[in-house]
């Protein structure tokens, strides 16, 4: 969580916006995976019931909610929008990186993180059919190096775990405006492999936009930065 939140705070540097992390390791840490996975809508519900909070206290605007989740937390982030959707409230942005699949395979569009769950819901996909969800859940999907295990620079050794962390990295560095994670345009993915692809100028990460939906393919690079595209400063 430590590494994710201070990587995520580099929003600051960026952007005007508050950043506010939540530590749900009391559930995580559990050994009980499926326990774990049982806890997700509740802690979606706390979540969401904090924003809810924060728009009735201080003014805030659905239109200025955007939520991040990485795995399991990709589907509470999904159910905290679901929460605020329920109340008339609908949160513009969910972002899910590389969802969890485990616990989640056979779940409904109500039971995990969906494209209708906000105004615009894109995601990452790193190792997908592995940890993460290989199919197109969401309204933009994103398949670097074709979504599954194993990204450039990760081994098979550790059973999807950094292909899976992938979709973070790529996510807290498209932060970073001069770092370009252009994608194309895709009729589908599957099994890894892009098809009838075009290039329509479609960004993944940070900057992604309720402009291009659909399925999109990229390459990154094996290590850090891994955007292909990096631009001089302004």
């Amino acid at each position: 969580l430590c590494s994710m939140c201070s990587r995520y705070i580099a929003l600051l540097k960026y952007d005007d916006v508050n950043v506010i992390a939540v530590d749900w390791s009391y559930f995580t840490k559990n050994v009980n995976y499926l326990r774990v996975v049982s806890e997700t809508k509740n802690v979606g519900s706390f979540i969401g019931q904090f924003v809810d909070f924060l728009i009735d206290q201080t003014g805030l605007s659905p239109d200025q909610v955007h939520l991040i989740g990485h795995s399991i937390g990709a589907h509470a982030s999904g159910f905290a929008a679901k929460y605020l959707k329920g109340r008339g409230r609908t949160v513009a942005r969910v972002s899910g990186l590389d969802p969890a699949w485990p616990g989640f395979y056979t779940a409904g569009t109500d039971e995990r993180l969906s494209s209708t769950d906000a105004k615009f819901v894109d995601c990452v996909h790193t190792c997908g059919g592995g940890l993460g969800f290989p199919s197109p859940i969401c309204q933009a999907d994103f398949y670097p190096n074709g979504g599954k295990n194993v990204q450039p620079g990760c081994s098979w050794v550790d059973f999807g775990v950094c292909s899976h962390g992938r979709s973070f990295d790529y996510y807290a560095e498209s932060i970073d405006p001069t770092h370009l994670f252009v994608a194309q345009t895709c009729n589908s993915v599957v099994e890894g492999v892009p098809y009838n692809c075009r290039n329509d100028g479609a960004l993944m990460g940070y900057p992604a936009s309720p402009e291009f939906l659909g399925v999109f393919y990229l390459t990154t690079r094996s290590s850090s930065p891994f955007a292909k595209n990096i631009t001089s400063p302004e």
